[in-house]
């Protein structure tokens, strides 16, 4: 383990606990945004920062326009969460993840650029895993002098530790009940939260969702916020083919961010999202969604790129985890075109995800690769989503590689 890597596992982590709600700490958020104005203080260099906030899509959304604005010319740094495999993939440059010493050794440079000022040790200390990550990854871009700087939001916005770069632009994405015990169980609650990361630095405002329009206009003039509004005009609904969708909707971001059309590029989607691997005939297909909105939308583009996929020759395996509400998940097999389509989901029963004694369906676990593929050798599609924590499993799952009994 690397001295940057070790200093990001000696602190608290509530992506893993899932304990979030104390970690609200606006002792910290004001900590950092010392440490913020001395850094944008030293460097007299002036960036286009973006904030993406909303329930779904902010980490392709980022990713997209990351490629759009290199392909450009411009030098990118991409900030995203939660990581799938490794933390660097959290911190891109010109969509390339640094080396570990490359980044340790930028760490040590950082902790040498706070020593020179005044702040509270003990607070710097009991900073989590995510609010480190964010205020190092901010040092990074500014040191890199990178023209472009693109924040995924962790969770929420009005408190959540990017917001302390006071963004030029903010891209809202899409509002959905999640995470309801932090940021409120209606929808208007999570609405605020989300545009709480709003500054008065913002000159622009793009909204995917149409029908927010007026909410937002009224929250703008309740904050006495003046910034242009943009909103997208094809919203997911017309387009079930979610990956297209957000494709899209970068382009649209990108003409309006910088006014002038996007270069001609490939749009490449970030690891995670609707991942397909053709293994002897059979396709194993994943994606990081784990909300029931995201999960009903992957379902559905499967079933669009997959003419044939049925109850019958398909198996759909959901991980929830312990905050969630897993009767929200449920609803979609019993309440929508889902259960026309696709059989229940099997629950997987790993010890990180919910209790299972509460779930209606069927439970189960599997303790190797070749066990799980035996479980499957009948169907042609095997489907695995609801937690980015299950991309492990599905990675090893498609390189072959074997799992401790167990656990993912």
């Amino acid at each position: 383990m690397n001295f940057f890597e070790n200093e990001l596992q000696k602190r608290i982590n509530p992506e893993i606990s899932r304990n979030f709600k104390s970690y609200f700490w606006i002792e910290n958020l004001s900590y950092l945004e010392e440490i913020y104005f001395q850094i944008e203080s030293f460097f007299s260099f002036r960036p286009i920062k973006i904030s993406i906030v909303g329930t779904n899509g902010k980490g392709s959304i980022a990713y997209f326009l990351s490629q759009l604005f290199y392909k450009e010319g411009y030098n990118v740094g991409l900030y995203t969460s939660p990581h799938l495999r490794n933390y660097r993939e959290r911190i891109l440059i010109n969509l390339q993840q640094p080396t570990e010493e490359f980044l340790s050794n930028e760490y040590k440079d950082f902790l040498r650029f706070i020593s020179n000022f005044k702040f509270k040790k003990n607070i710097f200390d009991q900073l989590t895993f995510f609010e480190l990550l964010t205020i190092f990854s901010i040092f990074l871009f500014y040191k890199m002098n990178l023209k472009i700087h693109i924040y995924e939001a962790g969770l929420g916005g009005r408190l959540d530790a990017t917001k302390i770069v006071n963004p030029d632009v903010v891209i809202l994405t899409t509002i959905r009940l999640d995470h309801t015990k932090i940021l409120g169980n209606l929808y208007s609650k999570i609405l605020t939260e989300k545009l709480g990361i709003l500054s008065k630095n913002t000159k622009k405002l793009l909204v995917l969702e149409p029908r927010l329009k007026n909410q937002i206009e009224l929250y703008l003039e309740k904050h006495q916020i003046k910034t242009a509004l943009y909103f997208y005009p094809n919203h997911q609904k017309k387009n079930i083919d979610y990956i297209e969708n957000l494709k899209q909707a970068s382009i649209f971001c990108y003409k309006n961010i910088i006014d002038k059309e996007p270069p001609s590029i490939e749009l490449i989607p970030p690891l995670g999202r609707r991942e397909i691997h053709k293994i002897n005939n059979q396709y194993y297909c994943f994606d990081i969604a784990h909300n029931p909105s995201g999960v009903y939308f992957f379902l559905l583009s499967l079933k669009e790129t997959f003419k044939d996929l049925d109850k019958e020759n398909s198996n759909i395996f959901l991980a929830i985890l312990k905050d969630r509400n897993y009767k929200h998940f449920f609803r979609l097999f019993n309440l929508t075109k889902l259960r026309e389509i696709f059989e229940k989901p099997y629950i997987l029963g790993f010890p990180e995800f919910a209790e299972t004694k509460h779930y209606q369906y069927r439970i189960v676990n599997f303790n190797t690769i070749d066990e799980f593929k035996n479980w499957n050798h009948n169907k042609k599609y095997i489907i695995l989503c609801g937690s980015s924590r299950l991309y492990e499993f599905y990675y090893k799952l498609t390189q072959n590689e074997n799992i401790e009994k167990g656990s993912i």
